[in-house]
């Protein structure tokens, strides 16, 4: 689960807003492309997968936080 930076707290709401986020942060690896460049099956692939997942991640949640 991920840390409630966004205040929000009610589980079931916390929970709808995780899986927008995540949703969002797939689209946005398969729109960029990124997702094509990753080795399958390496430590290198599962790293470089877990870096662009987490800047994903940050970028998503600065646009979320400026919405609420």
């Amino acid at each position: 689960m991920l840390e409630n930076k966004l205040g929000i707290k009610n589980q079931l709401e916390l929970n709808q807003v995780e899986e927008r986020l995540s949703k969002m942060k797939i689209k946005d690896l398969y729109d960029s492309g990124e997702i094509n460049c990753i080795e399958v099956g390496t430590f290198k692939g599962l790293s470089d997968i877990t870096n662009t997942y987490m800047r994903i991640f940050i970028s998503l949640l600065e646009r979320f936080e400026r919405l609420t």
